[in-house]
C-alpha cells in the first residue's frame, strides 16, 4: 500500500461490456435474438437460452476464449477513472474471470485502461468434480476487499454488493436488469435452466417477482461512470500530499 485510497473495480460489465458482447455471440453462434433486457440473473442458466447450468458454463468458457480480446469498454470509465487518479485515488480489478484468463485480460486492460490499475485478481477457476464434470468456483469478493484493505468496491452485482457491504462502502454499477434481482441458489428450482423452470411454472413470468428489495445503507446505486466520479469524490478526501503529478 501507498498511502492512497484503494478502490476495487469489477471488469465484466464495469469496465467491459461483457453480457452485450456474449448476447451478440450467442446471437450469431446459435441464431438467437438475446438483447441485455434478457440477462435477469448474474447466472447465465437463469436467463433464455442458455441452457442448462452445465451448458451455460460451457458457452462462457467457448465466449471468452473465442472474443475476450474484441469486447468492448465501458463508456467513459477511461476518463472518469484517470481523473480520479489525478485527485489521488489507487485502483485495482477484481473479477470473477477464472485465473487461466488473467494473462488476456491484463492485456485487455492495457489496451483499454493504460496506466489505471496497479493490480488485477482472479477470484474464479474451473476445476473437475468426483464425476470428470468441469465446474466453476470463486473466492468471495468480500474476502479480496479485506486482505487489499480496499475503501471501496465498484460492482455491478447486487449478490456481491450486499455481501461486501459489511466491509466496504459500495457503488452498485449500472441499471442493469440482473442488479434489479437476486441470483438465489438456496432452492432445486434455482437450478433449473429458464426454460425447465418456465415448463415447470406453467408459463408464470417468476423473475419479474423477484427485485431486490432495500439496499444496506452503504450500497449506492450509479447509472453510469460520470456519476461514480461524483460519488467518489463526495465519499473522500483525498490526501493533497498523494496526488498524482
Amino acid at each position: 500500500m501507498t498511502g492512497k485510497l484503494r478502490i476495487a473495480v469489477d471488469l465484466d460489465d464495469v469496465l467491459a461490456h461483457t453480457n452485450l458482447a456474449a448476447a451478440q455471440w450467442h446471437n450469431e453462434r446459435f441464431g438467437t435474438k438475446l438483447e441485455l433486457k434478457h440477462f435477469y440473473y448474474v447466472n447465465y442458466w437463469k436467463n433464455p437460452h442458455w441452457g442448462t447450468k452445465d451448458e451455460a458454463t460451457a458457452k462462457i468458457k467457448d465466449f471468452f476464449t473465442e472474443c475476450i480480446m474484441d469486447i468492448k469498454p465501458v463508456q467513459d470509465a477511461y476518463e472518469q477513472l484517470r481523473e480520479l487518479r489525478i485527485h489521488g485515488f489507487e485502483f485495482i480489478v477484481v473479477t470473477a474471470r477464472h485465473i487461466q484468463e488473467e494473462g488476456r485480460t491484463k492485456l485487455w486492460l492495457e489496451k483499454h485502461y493504460p496506466g489505471i490499475f496497479e493490480k488485477l485478481i482472479c477470484t474464479g477457476k474451473f476445476y473437475k468434480d468426483a464425476a470428470g464434470l468441469e465446474r466453476f468456483m470463486k473466492t468471495s469478493k468480500r474476502e479480496v476487499c479485506e486482505l487489499e484493505k480496499v475503501s471501496l468496491l465498484i460492482d455491478d452485482s447486487v449478490e456481491n454488493a450486499m455481501e461486501c457491504s459489511w466491509a466496504v462502502p459500495i457503488l452498485l454499477f449500472g441499471n442493469y436488469p440482473w442488479n434489479r434481482r437476486i441470483s438465489k441458489e438456496d432452492h432445486p428450482d434455482h437450478f433449473l435452466s429458464h426454460a425447465q423452470r418456465l415448463v415447470k411454472s406453467g408459463g408464470y413470468p417468476w423473475w419479474e417477482s423477484e427485485t431486490v428489495g432495500a439496499l444496506p445503507r452503504n450500497v449506492i446505486r450509479v447509472g453510469d461512470w460520470s456519476v461514480v466520479a461524483e460519488k467518489v469524490l463526495a465519499m473522500f478526501e483525498p490526501d493533497p500530499e498523494n496526488l498524482s503529478h
